[in-house]
Order: C-alpha cells, then structure tokens, then sequence
C-alpha cells in the first residue's frame, strides 16, 4: 500500500475542504430565494384559509358588534384577518384606528360613488359628508343613519333597519345565493349593534345604535368616532349595491 505524504494528505484535505465551502456557498445563495418562496407559499396558504366564507362572515360580524363596516369593493383578505385578530385580542383601539384612515382613504370614492348612483340622495349625503369633515357630528351621524335606510330602499324596496326578514331575503336573491359574496352581506341577515333593540346595547359598549340616536334616546352620540362608523356604513351598502345583481 502506498503511504500518502503530509504534503498530499494535505492537499486532500485542502482539496475537500474547498468543495465543502463550495457547496456550502452555493447553499446559502440560494436560501434567501428558498426562504421566500416557502414564505409566499405559506402566505397563499392562509388567504386561502381566510378566504373560506366562515371566516370572512365571523370577521364581518366582529367587525359590525362594534359598529364597523368595511368597501366590499376595496377590502383584501389580510386586511380583514388582522382586523379580526385585533378585535378577538381585544386591540378595539387598533381597529378603530385602521378604519378611521380606511374611511378616509375611501372617503373620494364614496362621494364619487354617490355622484354616479344617488343623484336624488346627492344633495344630503354631500351635506352629511360635509358635516363630518366639519366636527358637526350630531347633523351627520343621524342623516347618514336615516340615508342608509333610504338607499335600501331603494335597491331593494326594504328598509335595512327594518324588518331584517324582508331585506335578508331580496339581498340574498340579488347575489344569486353566491356563498362567497354572501358572507359579505351578512349584516343584511345578522342583527348586530347598530340595528339591536336598546335592551341588548349592553353588549356592545363601544358601537352606536340607530333606533337610539334617531329616536333621540342617545344624546351623546356626536363624537367624531361614532361619525366614522356612520361613514362607513354608508361605504358599505353602498359598496355593496354596486356589486350585487340588479342593484
């Protein structure tokens, strides 16, 4: 057997160490690009868990106890899973937050939107807005309330605050039982805070209710909070008329 020398055993072992560097080069290149794509493909994962209709309705509904509403139109499914999770955590401040910038995000489109469509609604709706962006929160918060009604009604021939059993079924009938668009539309099927009996405000301490402030039984509604939600009520329905059949 022949007996390698230092020298050659040495460069062996340099020989194999400089392909163990190699390769562990050639390793690390290429995880950041590994890393991503694992990273993408498990992001695609959970919208696609998040996208199951369940779990857009349970965030709808959260979001609605306390008197919020989103742009079906302008809503991505992330934005609705981190609104949820704060809400179930208990970060009311978070999501309040998020959705006073969304409204006003939105804001141009809404009133672009009210030009297009409710042009026999226009003059008061601009008015309510106008109040809004004025702090004269006790004008706009009941018109836009009262206005949420009359949009419906005219859409459907129902009044969204009133008897939920005829405005739930005409709304359904629109989106052509479409279970993905229909749990979007649940709060035309699911009473909530903003249109509970005044018995049951108990369980929504950080919402407004229609039937109190229009009947005059809430008189310290007028905060600039409480307007937002109002605004984006109004986005809402009339998001939601622009998108369902023969609205």
């Amino acid at each position: 057997m022949e007996i390698k020398s230092n020298e050659q055993i040495e460069n062996a072992f340099g020989l194999l160490k400089k392909s163990l560097e190699d390769i562990v080069e050639a390793i690390t290149a290429n995880l950041p690009p590994l890393i991503k794509r694992s990273e993408e493909a498990f992001e695609q994962v959970a919208i696609a868990v998040l996208s199951l209709p369940d779990n857009i309705k349970a965030a709808i509904i959260e979001l609605s106890k306390n008197s919020w509403y989103v742009d079906v139109l302008n809503i991505s499914i992330p934005e609705l899973s981190d609104l949820y999770i704060n809400i179930m955590e208990g970060k009311v401040d978070a999501v309040d937050e998020y959705l006073v910038k969304y409204c006003d995000t939105n804001l141009d489109k809404l009133e672009n939107r009210i030009d297009q469509k409710y042009q026999n609604r226009k003059i008061i709706l601009k008015k309510a807005i106008l109040a809004h962006k004025n702090g004269d929160y006790e004008l706009s918060i009941p018109v836009i309330l009262s206005q949420v009604d009359g949009i419906c009604l005219d859409a459907t021939g129902a009044e969204f605050f009133y008897k939920r059993y005829k405005i739930s079924k005409i709304v359904n009938k629109m989106a052509n039982d479409d279970p993905h668009l229909l749990c979007y539309l649940v709060p035309f099927f699911e009473t909530s805070a903003i249109n509970d009996c005044e018995d049951n405000m108990k369980k929504y301490p950080n919402s407004i209710n229609r039937h109190e402030i229009l009947h005059g039984k809430n008189t310290t509604y007028a905060n600039k909070l409480n307007s937002y939600k109002a605004i984006s009520l109004l986005i809402y329905v009339t998001s939601v008329f622009t998108i369902v059949k023969n609205a």
